[in-house]
């Protein structure tokens, strides 16, 4: 079972666990999306896209180019996933909460 909601974008709360999607500049608002024990959270349309062609995809590679920058910037938003979420039950859930979640994020998220 699922659950989606909007709730207003607290710093103490929410962070952009996407940086690498673009984002809204000061967040209004925030689309949280559970599925079992898993929660997500999304800023904009782009991440829930992003995150929407991620679990439809066979499970590839998160591999980025070590070009320049800091340990955590070669680790993309993939990898930082909880542990289990690409287990093929759960992501077949977790990608129909994901696409069942796109008319909320229409509405509330730019």
């Amino acid at each position: 079972m699922s659950t989606l909601a909007i709730e207003p974008f607290n710093p103490a709360a929410h962070r952009d666990h996407m940086p690498e999607v673009p984002s809204p500049s000061p967040a209004r608002h925030v689309l949280v999306v559970s599925s079992g024990k898993f929660r997500l959270e999304f800023l904009s349309q782009a991440q829930l896209e992003a995150a929407i062609g991620y679990f439809r995809s066979p499970s590839g590679s998160t591999r980025v180019s070590a070009a320049g920058g800091d340990h955590w910037e070669f680790q993309p938003w993939q990898s930082r996933l909880p542990v289990g979420i690409n287990n093929s039950h759960n992501r077949n859930r977790m990608l129909s909460a994901l696409l069942s979640a796109r008319e909320l994020a229409r509405e509330h998220l730019p």
